[in-house]
């Protein structure tokens, strides 16, 4: 996998923040006392990456979610300029 194909989340609170990679990679940094974010913590600190996590999962899990049919209602005067500009075949 390319090390940039892939999305990212992230949480940050005051001291902390936490990184989590769609390819399962996690970075975490105390950025009171690292703000340039040069030493990865998660190996050292797991209890931290866990509680993080499991907020960021809250804070997602909060937010409704668009249905995937792919379908959409729209005027044929708007699919017609969305062909034009080339967004449509």
């Amino acid at each position: 996998m390319y090390k940039y194909n892939r999305s990212l989340r992230a949480i940050r609170n005051h001291d902390w923040k936490l990184i989590r990679g769609s390819d399962g990679s996690i970075e975490l940094y105390h950025v009171t006392e690292d703000p340039g974010e040069l030493e990865n913590l998660e190996s050292e600190r797991p209890e931290k990456v866990s509680e993080l996590e499991s907020e960021l999962d809250r804070w997602l899990d909060s937010f409704e979610h668009a249905d995937a049919t792919g379908d959409a209602d729209m005027s044929d005067a708007t699919k017609d300029r969305l062909e034009d500009l080339g967004y449509l075949q």
